[in-house]
């Protein structure tokens, strides 16, 4: 498909990227999330997407002008597959720990806590160039990103200890019915 890349082909082989991997997201959440409600595995899948999604971005620090285009682009898609549905689960939990009456003051407060820590690690990480090929800096690149995966970490603690899900309770549904629930409000949504 992208055969004879070229630097001309690198916005548009990353504009398919992105396009490949949030569509990949989208019909894997519906699908994930029938599984996570049947199985009370809400938080478990939410933190098995977010370790994916560090582990591929730290893949991509990793590499260099030399790695081939295509391993670039496909850690590139792993990390923002992974993250979307991260952040797809993440944002559903809110419903469950802030009822629907406190959504909106939730969500805000959530959002503002994760800008204040992007600006804090800005400042922290001087906010400056940095050439990841110089071999000076590639620590440099690799600190940003295990700080970035820490400060997730850390504010991902209270969810773990405080929501709580019901592992006692058995599903009403059938796994088909809750693929079929989880589709309908999927496209209901659309």
């Amino acid at each position: 498909l992208l055969s004879g890349f070229n630097l001309r082909h690198a916005s548009s082989a990353w504009v398919f990227t992105v396009a490949v991997a949030t569509l990949a997201a989208g019909i894997l959440c519906p699908i994930l999330g029938a599984l996570a409600d049947r199985y009370s595995a809400r938080k478990f899948t939410t933190y098995f997407w977010a370790a994916l999604s560090v582990v591929f971005t730290t893949m991509f620090a990793f590499t260099s002008v030399d790695s081939p285009w295509e391993e670039i682009l496909g850690l590139v898609g792993f990390a923002m597959m992974s993250t979307s549905i991260m952040h797809c689960f993440y944002n559903s939990l809110l419903m469950l720990v802030s009822g629907s009456h406190n959504i909106v003051k939730v969500s805000c407060l959530q959002c503002f806590i994760g800008s204040v820590g992007t600006a804090l690690l800005m400042v922290l990480l001087g906010m400056h160039d940095v050439d990841p090929d110089v071999a000076g800096n590639r620590g440099y690149v690799i600190y940003c990103f295990v700080l970035a995966a820490l400060w997730f970490f850390v504010l991902s603690i209270p969810l773990w200890i405080y929501l709580q899900e019901d592992d006692t309770a058995e599903a009403a549904e059938s796994i088909q019915e809750s693929f079929a629930i989880s589709w309908k409000a999927t496209l209901n949504s659309l």
